[in-house]
């Protein structure tokens, strides 16, 4: 299996607010793949790590050409509230 592990750095006082918004998107889709969920208490603050499944190129879409459409959708709402965005695999 392979994770993809993305850390959020979030403006001050807006981890509550993207955690909230990020359940709210979390559907069903993603619920099967979602590996942890969890923010810094400590060290770095205003953090959010996010691991899940990484799926496929074949089954992600990106092999259809649409990898536009797929990167979207991983971008959550209220962007405005990352300020820097780290992706690992």
């Amino acid at each position: 299996m392979i994770y993809e592990v993305r850390t959020y750095t979030l403006r001050p006082g807006t981890v509550a607010e993207f955690e909230s918004v990020r359940q709210a998107e979390a559907a069903p889709r993603e619920a099967s793949s979602l590996g942890a969920f969890w923010h810094t208490d400590f060290g770095p603050l205003n953090q959010v790590i996010h691991a899940c499944l990484r799926q496929p190129a074949a089954s992600d879409g990106r092999a259809r050409g649409d990898g536009e459409r797929h990167a979207a959708e991983r971008t959550p709402r209220r962007a405005d509230l990352i300020v820097e965005q780290q992706s690992t695999s």
